[in-house]
């Protein structure tokens, strides 16, 4: 970083989210956690769920990790293990590419035990001389990422095992926070409503390439944008 300049990054973002757990003392941690399912991130990321039959001989397919899980802490103290997972939690920094968030949108919906709301928590520092002149450019590029994103994942995961009610409700229950830094903006949505906004602008322009362009997005956006109170 510069002299002067603030410091930021994933590592201690993640850093300053377990500190503040463990000051409140209400739930269990684990960093790194092993994931139930298989994952192929060579290419497009693929999944494998324990109930399906693979080749045996691709050993891209490996157990992926989650940077974070939270767990109830009276149900650990209570024995009652099926219902201790609250949360598996991804955490980004900055402007990152699309394949990596496309990798953690597939964990964070396939790795839901039905009970569960997991979350995709991103961090985003304008400096104060980007702020009026890109602010806008760099907030859509990022959601245009979301978009293409899970339109990925959607393709990958349709016409698995999973009913469309339990499809839906996986893509409900995984939850975008972002927040950007500079801007004092911050917006949480569903990865259902990603699909959503996606299909109607798709629907008006018979075009499953159509980018949501920057008036359309403030639209959207502002629905999304969460009180500065909270």
């Amino acid at each position: 970083k510069k002299k002067g300049e603030k410091r930021y990054s994933e590592q201690e973002l993640k850093q300053i989210f377990i500190r503040r757990i463990l000051n409140q003392n209400q739930l269990f941690f684990s960093v790194e956690t092993p994931s139930e399912n298989i994952y192929n991130f060579k290419e497009n990321p693929r999944v494998i769920f324990p109930n399906e039959s693979y080749d045996n001989e691709d050993n891209n397919f490996l157990s992926a990790r989650i940077d974070v899980s939270l767990y109830h802490k009276a149900n650990f103290i209570e024995k009652k293990t099926e219902q201790n997972l609250m949360s598996h939690l991804e955490f980004k920094y900055g402007q990152c590419d699309k394949k990596n968030i496309q990798k953690d949108f597939l964990k964070l919906i396939c790795e839901n035990n039905g009970k569960n709301k997991n979350y995709f928590i991103h961090y985003l520092y304008l400096k104060e001389k980007e702020i009026n002149n890109r602010s806008k450019k760099t907030i859509a590029a990022i959601f245009s990422k979301y978009s293409r994103s899970i339109e990925c994942v959607k393709k990958e995961i349709n016409n698995r095992h999973f009913s469309s009610k339990e499809l839906e409700n996986r893509f409900e229950q995984a939850i975008i926070y972002i927040n950007f830094i500079g801007l004092n903006k911050k917006y949480s949505f569903s990865m259902a409503d990603l699909l959503s906004i996606q299909d109607v602008f798709d629907k008006k322009t018979n075009s499953r390439k159509y980018v949501i362009n920057e008036a359309e997005f403030e639209e959207w956006k502002n629905k999304k944008e969460l009180d500065k109170h909270e």
